[in-house]
């Protein structure tokens, strides 16, 4: 990843200097915990060595700011970490309150350098050492699109609905679709998978809703030189090439479950802008004359015109492909044919069937001679559960190590199938012990940094703001409801809540609290995670990437808007460090969930 030029090292190093010489000074503010000192440490390990390491870098970030000289207040009002207020600058300490830090309400979020620092992907030419993220194409794309969408100011059109504002010009937006279209992988089959086939050899059936509906660009059999195609139709198989397929990390590369995820959700975000919104004026902001368009349509198509259009070409062979790799036996996916098997996969799969209405529940009723889709069918409800460790959380496959990343896409994915919680199974035979994952979850906050870190023993990282964060705000929907008429709780409750708000057009609480330290994590993304010069970063030590900017906003955002107001404390500025909701399961903005569920998908 990019890391910050000379200068703004210099600057992080001359904030980091004077708030360290203020550290012997004051005690840092939420100190929970004994500082690691080696006097604490029973045995001395190059794991308490790192801890210390780790502790002694974030605590010049927790000096109480109203106890700094006014020349240092003044440098962090500069550097934006501070509002422009001269009270804020030549106030003492004998002046305010006495009772804690009343300067940490007034920490600001840099905004417009955050919002400078991901456009350059849409904005710029990439430099040389991007080449090394070749393969990761729909994932720079997606990083850098969510997490200036999460930074957007939610605006009204006069109705109770919040109005989705476009985010990039019809040019840029167009280019977009083109380089994900260009990650589209595509390939024909004759043979549908085994889950497909039901009844015996000599009276076989090949049902399924999605599968076997026709595709523009389906060839019947007998248009090729299949020498099967006479057996095939004695056993009643269609006589179809099925075309399938799914996104890779750049043109010509693999079709990948993960770079498929990132693909689709980028472009349900540019789906979702509004075509009729004149916000954004065209313009070329590209300085280089050999600039290739995505093509000459852009003057006249709205690029969201273009994202529904490639997500309805995708649909049906997108659910072809990601039935190909469910391995019949466990109900676990490869992340790519021939890949390895892991609840990545699940959830990346589950979460693009969902959002593309390929994801059919239990109880629905399916097209006429057909049946149920086998994307989460119960034995894949058992192989995410089977993932869950002795530790309560889950790894990537069985008998792993209990990890952030693979218990939040366990824990999505089976809160997507509708199959997480007491009662909720989704017809398997096994059911995920959540009282002992929520107290790994929790666990995981780091008692003095704030943040979370991604397994036992390990050290914060920015990210796990949001791997544990929202893997924690979706278990901790399956606790005890407040008494409420106004939530179902056998429904998402965080898109009842934006429904309920855009109806009555105030803001709700969730039924149910959230199961860490609101205050604290909010606090370690605002001082140690964002760079003064724009992006977020892992921790004050290491440099800003677009992933670390993603998923640290991605962290802010469940924090402001999984929590409970009446009981959660906050840090920062509350207005100006607000960010547009995230919904925790998708992690694409909830607005855009609602809209995306709610489109109409043509099935032939």
């Amino acid at each position: 990843m990019m890391s910050s030029t000379d200068g703004n090292r210099n600057n992080n190093n001359e904030v980091y200097s004077f708030l360290q010489q203020q550290l012997q000074l004051q005690p840092p503010l939420f100190r929970t915990v004994p500082f690691h000192d080696n006097n604490s440490i029973i045995i001395d390990t190059e794991t308490t060595r790192l801890q210390q390491e780790t502790e002694q870098e974030c605590a010049p970030f927790f000096v109480e700011l109203s106890s700094l000289p006014p020349g240092q207040r003044e440098h962090l009002v500069q550097v934006g970490l501070l509002p422009a207020d001269d009270a804020l600058v030549t106030s003492t300490i004998s002046e305010s309150d006495g009772d804690g830090d009343d300067m940490a309400s007034k920490v600001q979020l840099l905004r417009d350098k955050h919002r400078q620092y991901l456009q350059q992907v849409w904005k710029k030419k990439l430099k040389a050492p991007f080449v090394s993220l070749d393969s990761s194409r729909p994932w720079i794309l997606y990083w850098c699109l969510h997490g200036f969408d999460l930074l957007q100011e939610t605006t009204t059109d006069g109705r109770d609905t919040p109005k989705i504002m476009n985010i990039v010009s019809n040019r840029e937006g167009c280019n977009m679709v083109a380089t994900l279209k260009d990650c589209w992988q595509s390939y024909y089959t004759a043979d549908p998978p085994s889950l497909l086939v039901e009844g015996n050899e000599d009276n076989r059936q090949y049902k399924d809703p999605f599968y076997f509906a026709r595709h523009e660009d389906d060839v019947p059999a007998a248009d090729t030189d299949d020498p099967n195609s006479r057996q095939k139709q004695k056993q009643k198989q269609p006589s179809y090439q099925y075309y399938c397929g799914g996104f890779g990390g750049g043109p010509g590369q693999l079709a990948h479950a993960a770079t498929t995820y990132a693909a689709v959700l980028a472009l349900c975000i540019l789906a979702t802008d509004d075509p009729n919104d004149a916000s954004k004026i065209e313009q070329d902001t590209s300085s280089d004359d050999d600039d290739d368009d995505a093509s000459a349509e852009w003057t006249t198509i709205h690029y969201s015109t273009l994202a529904r259009e490639l997500l309805q070409y995708v649909r049906i062979p997108l659910y072809r492909w990601m039935v190909s790799l469910q391995q019949s036996h466990t109900g676990g996916y490869r992340m790519h044919h021939d890949g390895e098997v892991d609840v990545r996969a699940t959830y990346t799969i589950i979460t693009c069937a969902k959002l593309l209405g390929l994801l059919l529940p239990e109880s629905s009723s399916s097209p006429p001679s057909s049946s149920r889709p086998v994307l989460n069918r119960p034995q894949v409800i058992n192989f995410v559960v089977s993932c869950q460790t002795y530790e309560g959380g889950m790894g990537g496959e069985p008998f792993s190590e209990a990890h952030g990343g693979y218990t939040f896409c366990g824990v999505a994915a089976l809160k997507i199938m509708d199959a997480l919680g007491p009662g909720k199974d989704g017809g398997a035979h096994k059911q995920l012990d959540t009282t002992a994952l929520l107290g790994w979850l929790a666990r995981r906050q780091m008692a003095y940094e704030g943040g979370f870190s991604g397994r036992s023993n390990k050290l914060v990282d920015g990210c796990y703001s949001f791997w544990q964060g929202a893997a924690l705000a979706i278990a901790s929907s399956c606790g005890q409801w407040e008494e409420s008429v106004t939530y179902d709780k056998d429904g998402d409750p965080w898109l009842q809540r934006y429904q309920l708000s855009c109806r009555d057009n105030k803001e709700f609480d969730l039924p149910f609290p959230l199961f860490f330290d609101v205050g604290m994590l909010e606090r370690y993304i605002l001082l140690c995670a964002q760079e003064i010069s724009g992006g977020l970063r892992d921790k004050p030590s290491k440099p800003r990437d677009f992933y670390h900017t993603c998923y640290n906003l991605s962290g802010l955002s469940v924090a402001q808007h999984c929590s409970n107001r009446r009981v959660d404390t906050s840090y920062g500025d509350a207005q100006q460090t607000r960010l547009s909701p995230t919904h925790p399961c998708y992690n694409i903005r909830i607005d855009r969930v609602a809209a995306i569920l709610d489109a109409i998908w043509t099935t032939p």
